[in-house]
């Protein structure tokens, strides 16, 4: 499948563009330009053609509202004819929308139809066949160009270092399934395998009402066998999917393992500081309380000791305090006239007197002493609680040193993570959901292969079973030469069967081979990837190791490199005939691997059978040496220049002139640099 005529109409700054290569001998074509003159333009207007996409009135090309009035219809429009070799025949796809001029002659706009215009037409190498108006574009589209062969037809080359970053390998199955023809086969075996399912039911019946019991039964469990047989092959799917996502979240992860230790981290410092500010605040709290009560307590007992201390010493030389002994205690004594010594005590004598004496001052003090003596035993409680409360006053001061301290240091450690975390805080919470799904993803496998233990021992079950009913089947049947015959179809049926059940996975498995050995033999020509072994998976994951069977971290050039092998080897093994449409393609590839990334192409566009390839190349790109590197393809240079004073570009052959002024160009053109 080549392009051989490309027409673009009122695309943006691509009013009127021409690329016309029916008659070029070559597969290798370079459409270049400055940026800003139409490259990504002339890639729109492909993709929208061949696969349909929503567009604007920003796209149409505003230049040439300046010849239009206000109610005239416009369109713009793009026609693509692909030679298709399986048809015998060209296409011409033609995609375009109408549009209305509105507003004002001094604001005029475009107002455009919501649905495209689109027509299909064949026409026939045999001049005899007349060109055929497909009735269905749409569907016609979907048969030859379906888009989930888009990713491999057309490229932005500046996310090309991403292409395994998507899930590719479920498109990449569909194209080998496709173009092996497998789908085909399985419709076929399943047509085989109804017309198997009826010649027994009739064998069965032939044999009398227990063959046919049997035989319902053995259909039956057939029929279970199956289902159960296309819910393993989904929860193998699924799991394999989910061991996927999850590979490249923890290879994502992992390259961020540094930027996730500093940002837990961070999170943990700014975690425990927020603590610290609130024990900071407490603290302070409890210090405010702790010093005004302390001060209350000394400002009041300052105030009162002295006239209290007055008070008492007045009264114990008046005799009016109480004494330190109990009065009633005393009574006793003279009552009893005996001392708890066991001395008796004269009543007549001076010591009798002496203690009569005491009693009489002590009652006679009276409430007045008693409250003295009470206010001065509350004094001295107050004195020990405003001691206490210093002693208090100063653990909390000393508390609140440490805190501050601490949260000194923290601050310190933090603005020290700063200059790691510049420009991380967009990503942080994609890299924690990134963490969590990772978590998710491994309960799921988890679940998956709980599942696919549990399918495989119920179909091993099942195949047992079956045998069993077959085994009784055969024993059942009638030994009619009717029956005999329908058997020996049974039984050749049931061969075909069972051989041809492995023969898609079979086909899939030598693809995948030798896939990986083309893409391994291409990739280990990169600089510093010659010890990299690519394996291809059995559900088509990509995965490069090295020597140590380690996953290598590849550069954004080591990537992109590696989506161009992938895909020339996806056209080599495969057979995938579509054109290789990149723009931007040497962005991420640096020098030392142009050369090799030349080679690989020209090998694949050699002409007259090889596949087509079409790149877009700003002046940064394609220069003398680049020239140089495909000279061996002999490819077609074409430029997309700006048209003097307008806003529109044209599509010239050749380089663009304008380089020769600037940059490696000039030292080409004055002679200093030979291609």
């Amino acid at each position: 499948m080549k392009i051989v005529d490309i027409n673009i109409s009122n695309f943006k700054r691509l009013r009127e563009v021409n690329l016309d290569l029916a008659n070029q001998e070559t597969n290798i074509i370079f459409v270049n330009g400055a940026n800003g003159n139409g490259k990504t333009t002339f890639l729109t207007a492909l993709t929208w053609c061949l696969f349909g996409q929503a567009l604007s009135p920003d796209d149409f090309a505003y230049a040439s509202l300046e010849e239009l009035k206000v109610g005239d219809a416009t369109s713009f429009e793009v026609q693509v004819a692909i030679q298709m070799e399986e048809l015998e025949a060209k296409a011409v796809i033609k995609r375009e929308r109408i549009g209305w001029v509105t507003g004002t002659a001094e604001n005029k706009s475009i107002e455009l139809e919501r649905e495209d215009r689109l027509t299909v037409t064949v026409i026939s190498s045999n001049p005899a066949v007349p060109a055929l108006v497909t009735p269905d574009p749409e569907d016609w589209l979907k048969k030859h160009l379906p888009s989930r062969f888009k990713q491999f037809i057309l490229f932005d080359g500046e996310q090309m270092y991403k292409f395994f970053d998507v899930n590719v390998k479920g498109a990449v199955e569909n194209a080998v399934r496709e173009i092996a023809k497998i789908d085909y086969f399985n419709q076929v075996m399943d047509s085989t395998q109804e017309l198997n399912a009826r010649l027994k039911k009739k064998l069965a019946s032939l044999s009398g009402n227990q063959a046919e019991k049997i035989q319902a039964e053995l259909s039956e469990k057939e029929r279970l066998l199956s289902a159960l047989i296309s819910d393993l092959r989904t929860v193998r799917s699924a799991k394999d999917q989910c061991k996927l996502e999850r590979a490249q979240l923890e290879e994502e992860l992992k390259s961020k393992d540094d930027l996730l230790k500093t940002l837990e981290e961070n999170r943990s410092l700014n975690q425990r500081f927020s603590k610290l500010q609130e024990d900071q605040g407490e603290l302070r709290t409890k210090l405010s309380r702790t010093l005004f009560s302390a001060g209350v307590s000394a400002i009041l007992l300052s105030r009162v000791r002295y006239p209290l201390e007055k008070q008492i010493t007045d009264a114990q030389a008046k005799g009016r305090y109480p004494a330190d002994y109990s009065a009633k205690a005393l009574q006793i004594l003279l009552d009893e006239k005996k001392c708890i010594c066991g001395s008796h005590l004269g009543e007549d004598g001076d010591g009798a007197k002496l203690i009569a004496g005491l009693i009489k001052t002590s009652i006679e003090a009276g409430d007045v002493g008693n409250e003295l003596k009470q206010i001065e035993i509350g004094i001295k409680v107050s004195e020990a609680r405003v001691a206490g409360n210093k002693e208090r006053y100063e653990e909390l001061k000393s508390d609140l040193k440490n805190i501050s301290q601490e949260m000194s240091t923290i601050s310190k450690r933090i603005a020290d993570l700063m200059p790691g975390l510049q420009g991380v805080h967009g990503v942080q919470s994609d890299l924690i959901d990134k963490q969590r799904r990772v978590m998710d993803l491994n309960r799921e496998h988890t679940d998956y292969i709980r599942n696919e233990t549990l399918l495989a021992n119920q179909i091993e079950t099942l195949r047992v079973a079956i045998e069993g009913l077959k085994s009784r089947f055969a024993n059942a049947v009638s030994k009619s030469s009717e029956a005999l015959i329908l058997t020996k179809k049974v039984q050749f049926l049931d061969k075909v069967i069972s051989e041809g059940t492995g023969f898609a996975d079979q086909v899939i498995a030598n693809v995948r081979e030798k896939l990986q050995d083309r893409i391994t033999e291409q990739f280990r020509r990169v600089k510093n990837c010659q010890d990299f072994t690519v394996s291809v998976t059995g559900d088509f994951e990509v995965i490069v190791t090295d020597s140590r069977g380690r996953s290598p971290s590849l550069a954004e050039g080591q990537k992109m490199s590696l989506a161009y092998m992938f895909s020339i080897a996806l056209r080599e093994v495969v057979g995938l005939s579509y054109p290789l449409i990149v723009d931007t393609p040497l962005g991420r590839v640096g020098e030392e691997n142009r050369k090799v990334l030349a080679d690989a192409l020209i090998n694949l566009g050699t002409w007259p059978d090889g596949h087509q390839i079409i790149m877009l190349m700003h002046d940064g790109e394609y220069t003398p040496y680049t020239k140089k590197d495909f000279e061996a393809g002999k490819p077609l240079e074409t430029y997309l220049g700006v048209i003097s004073g307008t806003s529109e570009s044209k599509l010239g052959l050749g380089i663009d002139p304008e380089w020769y002024n600037i940059a490696a160009w000039a030292d080409f053109a004055a002679g200093r640099i030979k291609a």
